[in-house]
């Protein structure tokens, strides 16, 4: 199975002061409601890190169109577990900066 996101890569996008990072509840931009998580409904947030809180794991995003950062809780099954809330993580960071070279997506 391939990597999607190295530990080491992981590790150094911990945020520390995120206190001032607005926490979103519908992973959308807080500022101009251009982008989203997930790239579901408007263009896809940057995952520009994570950090680990008191209500657990959340990952940290900056919108592509007003730049703003934000945070949310990506995970239900991770937020309080960093193995698989790194799981998660790996894999909207993939989805973002998912390659164009079919040939990879083919050994997922």
């Amino acid at each position: 199975m391939i990597e999607l996101l190295s530990k080491n890569i992981f590790d150094s996008m911990k945020v520390a002061q995120f206190a001032d990072i607005p926490i979103v509840l519908d992973m959308e931009c807080p500022d101009c409601h251009k982008s989203d998580v997930g790239g579901f409904f408007h263009e896809r947030a940057n995952p520009i890190g994570w950090c680990d809180t008191q209500t657990g794991f959340m990952g940290v995003f900056e919108c592509p169109r007003c730049f703003s950062k934000f945070r949310c809780h990506i995970s239900t099954t991770g937020r309080y577990n960093e193995d698989t809330f790194y799981s998660d993580f790996a894999l909207v960071h993939y989805m973002y900066n998912e390659p164009n070279d079919k040939s990879l997506n083919e050994k997922i």
